[in-house]
């Protein structure tokens, strides 16, 4: 069993680690060097017994979201996992079948929060990387993903989604904002090669539905929406 967590130490938040074998914690490592604070790491074992962990690293000023995976009694060196010159945040990992290996995450890029996937996996001693995905890149708040592998490595992935220009200026003098608090929802997508899929009903209906005791019928399939690119045509 590996945990892993963020500590300052002289100044510096870095993220450590320690495995317990045979009823015994091992030695503490650092899975990071770079002097920018490392913060908020998940972990995952994949099919192979490996663990990878991801976190929120400070590089090139901005926030990044970057990766490792165990290789023997420690880590590899960091990957940098998100592309974005702004701040990337809340990387979240889920294991497939056949060493794969999703992480999600949600990015400022484009001046709204959108959320990304990308896969990996392991080629010791390196990691491999597809090209990163786009699950929900609108004018909407999309945000706080959490992912899952289902049957035939199929990926799904939560995310809240609220109104667009979610945490701009908004007031009684100023209206072109959303405010914080205002109509936040749940939206499932479900990643099946390169084509994303969606629920059939809304999942708000679904939840009020199974919570009264009905049938809920909204979960019975998904159906194809679009294909991944570009994100100008994803839907909302």
């Amino acid at each position: 069993v590996w945990v892993l967590w963020a500590a300052q130490v002289k100044g510096n938040f870095d993220i450590y680690g320690k495995a317990r074998q045979g009823g015994a914690w091992g030695e503490e490592i650092r899975l990071t060097q770079d002097p920018g604070p490392d913060l908020n790491p998940v972990a995952v074992a994949d099919s192979g017994g490996g663990v990878w962990a991801a976190w929120q690293g400070w590089r090139q000023n901005n926030f990044d979201v970057l990766a490792a995976r165990q290789r023997g009694h420690g880590f590899t060196r960091e990957e940098r996992v998100s592309t974005s010159a702004a701040n990337d945040w809340d990387p979240q990992l889920a294991a497939g079948s056949g060493g794969e290996v999703a992480v999600v995450w949600d990015t400022y890029d484009k001046g709204d929060y959108d959320v990304y996937l990308r896969r990996m996996r392991f080629a010791d001693p390196k990691i491999t990387q597809e090209a990163a995905l786009p699950v929900a890149a609108g004018r909407k708040f999309e945000a706080r993903p959490t992912v899952a592998y289902g049957r035939d490595n199929r990926v799904f992935v939560a995310y809240e989604e609220s109104y667009p220009a979610w945490g701009k200026d908004f007031g009684a003098y100023e209206t072109t904002g959303s405010g914080l608090y205002q109509a936040s929802t749940v939206r499932v997508k479900v990643l099946a090669g390169s084509s994303y899929f969606t629920t059939v009903d809304k999942l708000e209906d679904t939840v009020e539905t199974a919570a009264s005791g009905q049938p809920a019928a909204a979960v019975r399939a998904v159906r194809p929406r679009r294909a991944v690119l570009p994100p100008s045509e994803l839907p909302n």
